[in-house]
């Protein structure tokens, strides 16, 4: 339905979300434990409002540490909801 750039993203998610995450993306998601409270997920995405609203609906829970241009798309949705309410 949308289409977007497809890209391996690396994103940070909290524990709790682990479930969410095999959800969403498969039993076969590459996943490694980060730290105590988080684990780093490696998955292909398409890039698309539909994605990045999936991923805000989770606020800090999660953090993208790559590619750069899906963190700065991020950046740009957060502005723009954030101008809808300023």
């Amino acid at each position: 339905m949308f289409g977007g750039e497809e890209v391996t993203l690396e994103a940070l998610f909290d524990n709790s979300l682990l479930g969410v995450v095999i959800d969403r993306f498969g039993e076969k998601t590459i996943i490694h434990k980060y730290d105590q409270d988080n684990f780093m997920a490696i998955v292909r995405v398409q890039i698309s409002p539909p994605f990045l609203g999936w991923i805000f609906q989770f606020g800090n829970k999660v953090k993208i540490l790559s590619p750069d241009n899906v963190k700065n798309k991020l950046v740009e949705y957060c502005r723009e909801v954030e101008g809808s309410y300023c």
